[in-house]
């Protein structure tokens, strides 16, 4: 009788890591999955606002303040300026 039940606690050890083992599997395989739909959201949405005719006179940009900063090349001090005033031309 010891041997069957010996067998039976081996069975349903194996049964539950494998069960374990699969789940684990395939939460990470649908995070995996998950991850790429947004990289390809992401590239998808920032490649048509980033696109620009290499041919264009003129390129607007939609600056944020406190996003962008100017430094003077040669005294390498922050040059303060005001966003708004850029973006209404």
């Amino acid at each position: 009788m010891k041997p069957d039940k010996l067998k039976l606690a081996y069975k349903l050890t194996f049964c539950y890591l494998l069960y374990h083992i699969l789940l684990v599997t395939a939460i990470l395989f649908f995070v995996d999955r998950g991850i790429v739909l947004l990289e390809n959201r992401f590239e998808e949405k920032y490649r048509e606002n980033a696109e620009v005719s290499m041919d264009a006179r003129q390129v607007r940009f939609d600056l944020k303040p406190g996003k962008v900063f100017l430094f003077d090349r040669k005294t390498e001090e922050r040059i303060e300026f005001d966003a708004s005033a850029i973006s209404r031309l």
